[in-house]
């Protein structure tokens, strides 16, 4: 009678937490916030409730904590797209959520909020076209179709960095185009059992289109990758060349 009752219980719970989860979530409310100079910055603040069965992403026989969770998300994010000259523009996105969990409260980042930053810049100069961004974040997003081989867990809820920037320049003549980019990003986790896995990527491309008629043209492009994980003494890394 005890277990029937206590299943009831969480039955109930369950049905009321999805209720409120469909009704709730997802709120977002824009407005503008501030002007700083030539930046016009409006706020996005938002609301989502979550509810799981599986917060770490892990599978149930190697679950060492309980998986069953419901949290709540608050954000923020100001964002800018301003043109600086007629022939600059700059694009600026700021934003910072935390989460408090109802059951999981070693999950709560209220101390240390997910953020992530984000600075763009285009010059067109004459028939060049520049381009330039650096980005950071800091998440806990799952990442299902990423694989740890050799990794002591099976979770894929990961809390971590990813940083970067990169710059490119395009060329547009009256039958030719011309394009390259270069670009690093790096990713760094929190936790002591993921940071065998912390990488830096290096990237770069250069590519071409040339028009000979109206319906027909020629086209080119060569991307030259580079993954390197730093913190595995026997990793080998090898350029990945795509043409």
């Amino acid at each position: 009678m005890l277990n029937t009752k206590h299943k009831n219980a969480n039955t109930w719970y369950r049905v009321v937490l999805s209720c409120v989860v469909l009704l709730a979530s997802g709120q977002h409310v824009t407005a503008q916030f501030l002007r700083l100079g030539s930046f016009d910055f409006n706020a996005q603040s938002y609301v989502d409730f979550v509810y799981t069965t599986n917060v770490e992403g892990e599978r149930k026989s190697e679950a060492t904590d309980e998986r069953e969770d419901a949290y709540i998300r608050l954000g923020i994010d100001l964002i800018s797209s301003s043109t600086i000259t007629p022939e600059t523009d700059v694009d600026i996105k700021l934003g910072m959520a935390i989460e408090r969990h109802l059951v999981r409260k070693d999950l709560d980042n209220s101390s240390s909020p997910f953020a992530n930053a984000l600075i763009a810049l285009t010059k067109t100069v004459s028939r060049f076209r520049f381009n330039g961004k650096a980005n950071y974040k800091r998440t806990a997003d799952a990442e299902e179709d990423v694989v740890f081989v050799g990794g002591d867990s099976g979770k894929t809820r990961r809390e971590r960095d990813e940083y970067g920037y990169g710059a490119g320049v395009d060329w547009t003549g009256e039958a030719l185009s011309l394009r390259a980019g270069y670009s690093e990003s790096f990713e760094r986790y929190l936790d002591d059992e993921n940071r065998f896995a912390d990488k830096d990527e290096t990237s770069f491309n250069f590519g071409g289109n040339l028009k000979l008629t109206r319906r027909v043209s020629l086209a080119y492009s060569y991307d030259r990758n580079l993954t390197e994980l730093i913190n595995q003494p026997n990793d080998d890394p090898e350029w990945k060349i795509t043409q």
